[in-house]
């Protein structure tokens, strides 16, 4: 038996600031539901209720904000690990 959300988390969720991934979702979605509507595809309705689901609950699908990784970790490196590198000159 499926849980309902009460209005007053709904609107709590809606009140949420909106990132630029967020106001994406929506956009999509609303075009999904419209390219749907106009052209009778069930596979891009659905996907248009996922993306306005998604805007809607903010919920996050992207690997970048699940995991809060949108930027590449740079890697520290310790330099007295390594040891000078000593050239020599062959003529």
């Amino acid at each position: 038996m499926p849980t309902f959300i009460p209005m007053k988390n709904v609107i709590t969720l809606l009140k949420q600031p909106w990132s630029f991934y967020r106001w994406l979702r929506l956009a999509l979605g609303f075009y999904f539901i419209y390219e749907s509507v106009n052209h009778s595809h069930l596979v891009a309705g659905l996907f248009g209720a996922l993306m306005l689901y998604q805007a809607a609950v903010n919920s996050k699908y992207l690997p970048c904000e699940m995991y809060g990784m949108c930027a590449a970790e740079s890697a520290k490196t310790d330099s007295d690990q390594f040891d000078d590198i000593i050239y020599e000159e062959v003529k």
